[in-house]
């Protein structure tokens, strides 16, 4: 019959916390096998966390059944690790701890359903839900005394795994407190019927669904049922044996899990390595900042077993906060399970590997014990074969699983205490003279001195007392908003206004126009550093004045211009700025004077004071400055004539008859009868301007010839030829000496006489010349005199 008494008592803000330094000495590992009078107790109650509210610090849990306020509680993370998940050598490899094992104690100051709330702030973060968040109920102890040792409830994916226990805790006769196997779950043991062909499978994750490897071992990270079998150690858990036969791999904890062994050697006489390769070491800090479960070790790939090799499960944490801790001849104990194995005919198949140890922490003054005690976080070892190895017919026995971890609160280890955190030992083929076959025994954890708990003693307030929306404003169509918000710790990050009328803004203050006369709602809402909130909603009333001052214009004009300007709006008084440029600049509609480009501002004020103002803009352009010139008159020698024009950008010339182009600038014109011709030009501001030119027409000219030249090549006068030759057509030229011999001829009008002789220098002198050629005018015929000058 169980026998226990106690008194509880509620122990606020005890926190003894000292770390310890190992023994971590190798032995066969001890069967604690006493009798026990009664069962051992579970003293915690565990529910998982399925929320968090950092504004109220509240959390919604899945279970509140046995919560109550004022009780001690213990939040810890169990997941949510981060991990690679490649298929390589770094699979598994921890990239992220997040907020994995994070951990403190805190009281329940209220309790609302299936809601509680904390008495005190949290100090840490978690990941909810993703983490894999839990809550223990952690009982306080003014006399605990226990016939039957104490356990905890196995993890069981959500919750469990955890002995905590505050005040006086007493364990009679021969009991023990002993969490083994109640921490991270083993790859489960999978059996189906794979054929030859699957030798030397070795990939580093599989699918759930896969015949090709065993399960890996849980850990701190949640993994997929994509990869959730194969060789690769997930986090601290161990991977699975791939096919064909090889064992799993142990879990890892303080230290590394072992290897599992090779494949079966029937798939080839060398070893083909596929093992399950060991659960990865996590990583602690000397202030137990977190603490961890011990991981899973991964099953071995079995394919005729009658009883399928799993992984053994981890051990579990322990927390023992006391001042006296009582305590007869028996163990304080979180080891890893063994791997499962199996013997028999069938049983040539990979084994399990061992569970992790687990944590435990002891933060206690004064240990009595008649005979000392012992502290066990050892691995489970690997799973043996025991059935009769035919030639060629070896598999892989289980891995070793690593050693836990052990806090102390003290700055040594009492005499009373002796402590192991050994890894697991190999599995091994015993018909096979004890053979490991290429598995490998788990490696030892660590401890560490001066343990400090994470007790939380700071009260919870709310950060945001409240949100404000001040009353300087006024209800005109613009309001300029101000917001205030008074808060105890962290400011006020950001700010949301809603004014109402589908528009926001994400100021402190903020300046609204509305576009409709009405009463608005306006809202502000407030968020501090932590994403709590606190809102005010403040009524306005708007009334919206309008005021148009017309259209913008634009004036082509070198001289100033006169106009009436034209406002629109409410009804009200009126303003005109700048005032110089109106007769009245109080008129709705004044005159202005305008000689440059000018705004002008329309003020509207209502009867409330609200104002209303446009603006009008007037361009005044100036006109380009246009000219227009002529090459020449149009006669018999000269029948066309280029128009010119200057000063914009582009030109428009009329009459457009008889012109090359009138769009151009410089046109060539061929008028019948003298003409006036006007360009209008545009400049670059789009103005126009005119100017005029007149071409005179004459058809009474001649031919003009001169009566001497100087050939003396000065570039002025240096030959004798037709002046004006254009129009000359049919062409008969001819110069002579004064002894009658013929000098030049040409038939060619713009050809001319330079003054030479058979290749000489001409004398100079008087003479003679014959031209006769038909004109525009008519035919002409005509002879003369010229002298040559030297």
């Amino acid at each position: 019959m169980k026998k226990i008494s106690f008194l509880l008592l509620l122990i606020s803000n005890y926190c003894i916390g000292q770390v310890i330094t190992g023994r971590n000495t190798h032995m066969q590992h001890p069967v604690v096998n006493k009798p026990q009078h009664d069962p051992p107790e579970v003293i915690n109650i565990y529910t998982e966390v399925l929320a968090y509210d950092v504004c109220t610090n509240q959390i919604t849990v899945g279970n509140d059944s046995g919560y109550f306020v004022g009780d001690t509680v213990l939040l810890i993370q169990m997941k949510g690790a981060v991990v690679d998940t490649s298929n390589t050598a770094a699979f598994g490899t921890i990239l992220d701890y997040r907020n994995a094992g994070n951990y403190e104690f805190n009281y329940i100051s209220q309790k609302t359903g299936n809601i509680l709330t904390f008495k005190n702030k949290l100090t840490k973060n978690y990941d909810i839900p993703d983490g894999v968040v839990q809550l223990v109920r952690v009982p306080s102890y003014k006399t605990g005394n226990f016939n039957g040792g104490l356990t905890c409830d196995p993890w069981d994916g959500t919750k469990g795994g955890i002995l905590a226990a505050f005040g006086k805790v007493s364990l009679q006769s021969a009991e023990s407190i002993d969490v083994s196997g109640k921490g991270f779950r083993g790859g489960a043991g999978y059996n189906s019927v794979y054929s030859s062909s699957s030798c030397n499978q070795n990939n580093y994750l599989y699918p759930s669904t896969s015949q090709f490897a065993g399960f890996k071992g849980e850990s701190i990270a949640s993994f997929s049922q994509n990869y959730s079998k194969g060789k690769g150690s997930f986090a601290a858990g161990g991977g699975g044996g791939d096919s064909h036969n090889a064992g799993g791999g142990g879990g890892g904890n303080g230290g590394t899990g072992g290897l599992g062994g090779y494949q079966t050697d029937s798939c080839g006489a060398v070893p083909f390595d596929n093992r399950g390769i060991g659960g990865k070491n996590l990583t602690y800090a000397a202030s137990a900042g977190k603490i961890f479960l011990g991981s899973g070790g991964g099953a071995g790939h079995i394919d005729n077993a009658s009883y399928p090799t799993s992984g053994g499960a981890g051990g579990g944490i322990i927390i023992i906060v006391t001042p006296d801790l009582t305590i007869y001849d028996n163990s304080i104990i979180a080891n890893g399970f063994n791997g499962t194995y199996c013997y028999g005919a069938d049983c040539n198949d990979g084994m399990g590997g061992g569970g992790a140890a687990g944590t435990i922490l002891l933060s206690v003054n004064q240990i009595i014990t008649p005979d000392g005690i012992t502290v066990l976080a050892q691995g489970g070892d690997g799973g043996n074969i025991l059935s009769t190895i035919v030639p060629g017919g070896r598999s892989g026995p289980g891995g070793g699983g690593g050693g836990g971890v052990f806090y102390f609160n003290g700055s040594s280890l009492p005499l009373n205490i002796s402590y192991l955190a050994t890894g697991g030992f190999s599995g091994i083929i015993v018909q096979d003279a004890n053979n490991p076959h290429g598995a490998t025994k788990g490696n030892d954890g660590f401890d560490f001195f001066n343990l400090v708990l994470p007790i939380d003693t700071a009260a919870f307030v709310h950060n945001i007392d409240s949100v404000t929306v001040s009353n300087s404003f006024s209800n005109c169509s613009t309001v300029f908003f101000n917001g205030f918000g008074y808060t105890k710790t962290s400011p006020i990050v950001s700010w949301k206004w809603y004014f109402d009328d589908g528009n926001t803004a994400n100021t402190q203050n903020a300046v609204h126009t509305y576009n409709t006369s009405g009463t608005y709602n306006i809202k502000l809402v407030g968020t501090d550093i932590n994403g709590c909130k606190d809102s005010a909603i403040k009524t306005i009333n708007v009334i919206v004045i309008t005021a148009d001052a017309g259209s913008d214009q634009s004036f082509c004009t070198d001289v100033p211009i006169t106009l009436t300007l034209t406002g629109t709006g409410s009804v009200g008084s009126y303003s005109w700025v700048p005032a110089a440029n109106f007769n009245n600049n109080t008129l709705q509609n004044p005159v202005a004077t305008v000689n440059t480009s000018s705004k002008f501002y329309f003020t509207i004020t209502g009867s409330t004071g609200c104002t209303a103002t446009d603006s009008v803009q007037i361009d005044i352009k100036p006109l380009p400055v246009v000219i227009a010139t002529k090459s020449n008159d149009v006669d018999c020698t000269m029948p066309t004539s280029r128009l010119s024009a200057t000063g914009a950008l582009q030109y428009s010339w009329l009459p457009a008859a008889a012109l090359s182009n009138s769009q151009v600038a410089n046109p060539v014109a061929s008028p019948r009868v003298t003409t006036t011709y006007i360009v209008t030009g545009t400049g670059s501001n789009g103005c126009t301007s005119n100017n005029a030119v007149t071409v005179a027409v004459s058809r009474n000219g001649g031919l003009e010839l001169p009566n001497s030249f100087t050939p003396n090549n000065d570039g002025l006068n240096d030959c004798f030829g037709i002046k004006y030759p254009l129009g000359v057509q049919g062409l008969n030229f001819i110069i002579y000496n004064y002894l009658g011999q013929k000098v030049f001829e040409t038939n060619n009008p713009t050809i001319c006489w330079n003054g030479t002789y058979k290749g000489k220098r001409a004398d100079p002198g008087n003479y003679v010349y014959y031209l006769k050629a038909n004109t525009t005018c008519g035919p002409v015929e005509i002879s003369g005199n010229v002298i040559l000058v030297r």
